[in-house]
């Protein structure tokens, strides 16, 4: 494939991307943890603190989320708003 075609696959699959409201909707839809949920696993990060984890880093682990902003904040305040923030109920 040549460049210029490779290019207009780039730029058709962008643009059906763009176009695709549901897949717009799903980027921002944020797993919501119950609060005696995230209570549990406040009272066992000092565990996997203890092993090295990040705090945002045990948060994202223990719950399986994939979130690359939050997994890799290193500030625990600013991890624990954004948490309350996006993924408390």
């Amino acid at each position: 494939m040549t460049e210029p075609q490779s290019s207009a696959v780039f730029a058709s699959h962008v643009k059906q991307l763009l176009a695709d409201t549901d897949h717009k909707k799903d980027l921002c839809v944020y797993k919501k943890i119950p609060l005696i949920e995230y209570t549990a696993w406040k009272q066992q990060f000092s565990w996997d603190a203890l092993y090295g984890l990040r705090y945002a880093q045990s948060f994202c682990n223990h719950f399986n989320i994939t979130d690359n902003i939050l997994y890799h904040d290193t500030n625990i305040d600013r991890a624990d708003k954004y948490i309350k923030e996006q993924y408390l109920e």
